[in-house]
């Protein structure tokens, strides 16, 4: 036993001195991202990252360690440091302060914006018929909040959205009205309204949920209405952060939408469905679980118990899905009377397709990270 407890001792003492250097290896990140702050600068340097990996492999090869807990490890302190890092820079803005004034402020991705908006040091009011948000002052009706609002966020949900923009352009605001939802078809001819009536409105898509507490990583998509001024402010709102800003036509964004959010989560729901039609138990499954396994039921887990009202909309009202389905059946037909038909090397090719179809890309790598679970939808 005094073996044992010494030992016991001795790891209480690596453990210590494992969490000092912790707290030291932040405290140098805050530091670098202050310096990268100063020098305007993206927070996320993806060949410094892979400069830390390759790094730490070498490391572990010198010292016997297993790499892909070497890997893991480093990933998770990397993670971190952007995350305190960001913390510096996602609550900065140097532009005008505003009022915004958020419709759907109690639901999930308005209480997300009202807490970012918030941050940045704008005056954040609320409107929802939900009723009232205790952490910001909230309006009883829309006409008292867009009154002194430089800009209205629609966070409405999405089948409501259309009938909220013909709400505000009947109050006819000076600021600008912008939307934050996931598909936009359906407010194609609303927003064509809006800037015809000479309406000020901009709309975006943050490819992230509510959870969401760093936006390394994070896309927001920013569409254009033709309302190039407007479109450069509510850019503003989000061109120090450290998420990612992609432009984008809006009436380009649902065919994009159809594969990015259509594809990967009917993929998900169908791979929950056929487990939970087998018969089988999920810990018999699990209890044998290959790695892709488990990082494939993670991911259709976060699927899964989102929103299942919002997901159908995502489904159903993307005028682009049945082109999707088209897409799905045939490549699943292909790929199960390859197999049925014992075409080994059609098979083969098949899946060299889809390989040279990704490593095509420039660094790929950057954007698929093995061990991260998508985040990409809010309601």
């Amino acid at each position: 036993m005094k073996t044992l407890d010494r030992l016991r001792t001795e790891i209480e003492e690596v453990d210590t001195k494992l969490l000092e250097l912790i707290a030291q290896r932040l405290e140098l990140a805050v530091k670098v991202g202050e310096e990268k702050g100063k020098m305007g600068i993206p927070i996320r340097d993806w060949s410094v990252e892979r400069d830390v990996i390759d790094r730490a492999h070498r490391a572990a090869r010198r010292l016997r360690l297993p790499h892909e807990l070497v890997r893991k490890i480093m990933q998770h302190l990397i993670r971190e440091s952007c995350a305190f890092q960001e913390g510096l820079r996602d609550a900065t803005y140097d532009g005008d302060l505003g009022r915004i004034f958020i419709v759907g402020g109690r639901g999930r991705m308005g209480r997300w914006f009202a807490r970012f908006f918030h941050n940045q040091g704008h005056f954040v009011s609320i409107y929802d018929k939900a009723g009232f948000l205790p952490q910001f002052p909230s309006f009883e009706t829309l006409q008292d909040g867009v009154r002194d609002a430089s800009l209205i966020l629609l966070a409405t949900p999405l089948d409501e959205t259309p009938g909220v923009y013909e709400e505000l352009m009947q109050l006819r605001p000076a600021g600008i009205m912008c939307d934050i939802a996931s598909l936009k078809s359906g407010l194609l001819e609303t927003i064509r309204k809006a800037r015809k009536a000479q309406l000020r409105v901009a709309s975006i898509h943050p490819l992230f949920g509510p959870e969401a507490r760093m936006l390394s990583d994070k896309v927001i998509c920013l569409c254009e209405c033709g309302d190039e001024e407007s479109f450069s402010e509510v850019r503003a709102l989000f061109q120090e952060t450290s998420a990612s800003l992609v432009e984008l036509p809006l009436e380009r964004h649902d065919v994009l939408a159809s594969y990015v959010l259509g594809l990967s989560h009917i993929l998900n729901i169908i791979f929950a469905h056929t487990l939970s039609n087998s018969g089988i138990p999920y810990k018999a499954f699990s209890e044998v679980a290959s790695t892709t396994f488990v990082h494939q039921s993670a991911t259709t887990v976060s699927v899964i118990t989102e929103n299942p009202f919002l997901y159908y909309e995502i489904q159903n009202t993307n005028a682009y899905t049945p082109e999707l389905y088209k897409q799905l059946r045939a490549a699943m037909s292909e790929i199960t009377e390859t197999v049925l038909a014992k075409d080994r090397d059609r098979f083969v090719d098949i899946m060299k397709r889809g390989e040279k179809y990704f490593t095509e890309v420039e660094n790929v790598n950057r954007s698929f990270e093995k061990d991260r679970v998508p985040d990409d939808l809010h309601d």
